[in-house]
């Protein structure tokens, strides 16, 4: 576990801070519209109707712990992916490399297997000479519509 959370996923203090406003103000806004209600509908025969603010730490302690399980089971969900990514992703990219230069300078004809990874394949030569002639074209071209614009101005 602590391999995995050195690299977290959704570890966003910003994000719980967000939802625990955003559901403390759909309660208190739900608590205020039941208060109007009662009062419209029955009036306060007892007197003992309370008042909007009178819950409003409650209402905090509720919307925290909603906000953290909101963004608990966030974490939860990135578990898998994160294993996976521990498991398969991160050996793979620190072994390849390693291998690859192990066996490139290893063993006899290490300088040669050195020299043919550095060479361009012959398409990629062919290739590359023909888009150097299209770009003479181009640059040929561009200069002809250039001394002819000037030649106007």
């Amino acid at each position: 576990m602590i391999e995995l959370e050195c690299r977290p996923f959704t570890q966003n203090h910003k994000s719980v801070d967000s939802k625990r406003d955003q559901l403390m103000k759909v309660m208190s806004a739900y608590r205020q519209a039941e208060i109007a209600s009662i009062r419209s509908n029955a009036g306060d025969p007892f007197g003992k109707l309370h008042t909007i603010n009178e819950y409003q730490s409650e209402l905090a302690v509720i919307s925290n712990v909603l906000a953290y399980l909101n963004v608990a089971y966030l974490r939860f969900a990135d578990h898998v992916p994160m294993k996976l990514d521990q498991k398969f992703q991160v050996p793979l990219a620190q072994g390849i490399p390693a291998l690859l230069l192990e066996r490139l300078l290893s063993g006899e004809g290490a300088e040669e297997r050195c020299q043919k990874y550095m060479e361009a394949s012959p398409e990629v030569v062919k290739q590359r000479d023909d888009l150097r002639k299209k770009l003479d074209i181009l640059q040929v071209t561009a200069d002809i519509l250039e001394s002819v614009s000037c030649n106007r101005s």
